[in-house]
Formats: structure tokens, sequence, C-alpha cells
């Protein structure tokens, strides 16, 4: 046998060698998850605390009453602190009703990134969605605000969306729609916000509120601070103030007060001197697209295909398949180079 059958044969010794090792599992990236409820857990909160990073918990129509837990410092109804999407199957059917036991308490509770709660009608007191040193998304929900306290309250350094949601006091005059007291960006966008005492309220310079309809408030916007952006809002029938800017300039061009009359419409916004309000040029109409934008029923998303893990004994037998073949190949290559 010449020097290259003899390379070769070792080669061969090498392969079977190492197909013999046993090699240890190859874990695979598990793909998102969609738990659902009742069929996969018989709570929203039980299919929460199963749900992994990234996964869905979606909720069949129905009515749903939480359970209040203590939660942190807290109390809550639903708590989520990971990055997961809670949607609803219909914003009209899928009804969460939430309880207020503890003096501070709240109805769902995130305190993680990129979270999104989407597609219910929420009927309670305190915060009804409290966002707090998250990241979320809310959006395409109805939520009715039974007390004198905030509808959605946005607080921490994160992101915040409040989008496309109708938001109702129940009682009038209490409570206020949208508080947001967040350091990070917060944008408030085609929200419907009516009969509340403070329809959205905010000590956060880095708020845009736009595309709204806030009418039937005591007072329609209260900002501590100037807010980035207030415009293409329709702020109507605010029995008090349209607008109370507190000790700030700021910019609220280009929304609709109700009338065309720019005397009327310097009546009806609160002026401290030196701080002023800058509303002229203003609609002269209302804004039609300044009102929810809600999905009529959230289709159930496609399942994936469970996390998995492949074993290693299947990858030991591909390994001895892959040798065998190489082996059989080589001995043929052998036989023909042997004379």
């Amino acid at each position: 046998m010449g020097s290259v059958s003899k390379t070769f044969a070792l080669l061969i010794l090498g392969l079977v060698l190492s197909s013999s090792v046993d090699l240890q599992p190859v874990a695979v990236k598990a793909e998102p998850q969609t738990l659902v409820v009742p069929d996969d857990f018989p709570t929203i909160q039980a299919a929460i605390n199963n749900a992994s990073a990234g996964d869905t918990v979606y909720v069949k129509a129905g009515n749903y009453t939480t359970v209040e837990e203590p939660c942190g410092l807290y109390a809550c109804n639903l708590f989520i602190n990971k990055s997961m999407s809670l949607i609803g199957e219909s914003s009209k059917d899928t009804v969460i009703t939430t309880a207020k036991k503890y003096y501070y308490s709240c109805g769902i509770y995130i305190t993680a990134d990129n979270v999104t709660v989407s597609g219910f009608t929420m009927v309670g007191g305190s915060e009804v969605v409290w966002i707090d040193n998250g990241s979320a998304t809310v959006s395409n929900n109805i939520i009715n605000m039974t007390n004198d306290s905030d509808a959605i309250y946005a607080a921490g350094s994160g992101y915040a969306l409040i989008s496309s949601n109708t938001i109702n006091a129940l009682e009038q005059d209490k409570g206020t729609g949208i508080d947001n007291a967040n350091d990070g960006q917060t944008i408030i966008s085609n929200n419907l916000i009516s009969d509340f005492a403070v329809g959205i309220s905010t000590s956060n310079n880095n708020l845009s509120i736009v595309n709204n309809t806030i009418t039937n408030n005591a007072v329609g916007i209260w900002a501590l601070t100037s807010p980035k952006l207030v415009y293409d809002n329709n702020i109507v029938n605010c029995t008090k103030v349209s607008l109370d800017p507190g000790f700030n300039n700021v910019n609220a061009t280009y929304n609709w007060w109700g009338t065309t009359d720019s005397q009327a419409i310097y009546q009806s916004i609160n002026h401290y001197s030196p701080y002023n309000v800058t509303f002229t040029p203003f609609l002269t109409i209302p804004n039609p697209e300044a009102t929810p934008i809600q999905s009529a029923t959230i289709p159930l998303p496609t399942p994936n295909k469970p996390s998995s893990e492949i074993p290693s004994a299947i990858i030991g037998s591909v390994s001895v398949a892959v040798a065998a073949v190489v082996v059989g190949g080589l001995i043929i290559f052998i036989k023909k180079h042997k004379h």
C-alpha cells in the first residue's frame, strides 16, 4: 500500500473514532409560542406566568374577572414582567373586569420592555393599565373607568405608545384618562377620551399628543410641562378649560376647538402670564381622523412549531452515517490505487 493509501487509512480511523464520541445536545432557539386562554390555561395570569419572552397570550372572547394579588410594592390583577403580547380576540367581546381591594393597586401592571396589550374591554378602578419602568404599546382597547383615578398611567423612563383606545369615565368629571409621568418618549394618538376630570395630564416634555378626540372632560389637557407636540386633535366640550398649560409655554396649533371664533378659543384656554398657549393657526373643521382605529376581531395567530432540542443520540447517528459513507468512498479509492 502506498503512502497515499496509508494517509487515507488514518483519516478513516479518525472518522470512525470521532463518530463514537457521545456528542452534547445542540440547543435550538425556541420559536415564539401562542398560549390560548381558556384552551391552554384557565386564567389569563396563569398563561402569562407560563409564557416566555417573545410569546403571545391570546384570550378568546368572553368575560374574565381577574383576582387582585400583591405584586412588588403594589397589588395588581394582572402582572406582566416579561417581553410578550397580551391579545384579546375582540375589543368589544373580550372583557376583563378588575376589582380594587387595596389602596395601592392597579389592573394590568407592566414592568418589562416590548409589551403589547391589545384587543380588550377593560372595566375597573384605580390604574386600569400601569406602565411602570417598562416599554409598552397599549392599543385597540375599550377602557371604562369606574372611580376617581387614572385609566392609563405611564411612568418610568421607557417608551409608551397609547393608541386607538376608547377611554371613558363612567362617573362624570372624575379621574384622568391618560396620566403621563414617563421620562422617556410617549406617543398618545387616535384615542377617544371622554367624561374625565382631566382628559390627558402630563409632566413630561417628550410627549406627542396627536389625532385624539378629547371631549366632555372638565379639563381637556393639563400640561405640567411643555409637550413636544399637540396637534390635529379635537379638543371640544370641556366644561372648565380645553387646555391648562400650568406654568409652561405650550404650542397647540392645528387643533379643532369646537369653534372658529378665535376669541372663544382663547377664553376656553387658561393663560398664565408670562406663559401662554399658542393656538393659531387652528383647524376650522373637526379632524375626522382623530378617532380610534380599532380592529373588530384579531385572528388567532398561526401556531408555531414547539420549541425543541436535537438529541445527542440523533446527532451521533447522523455522524456515524456520514462517517460510513466517507469510509466506503475511501475504501473504493484505496482499492483503485492499491497497485
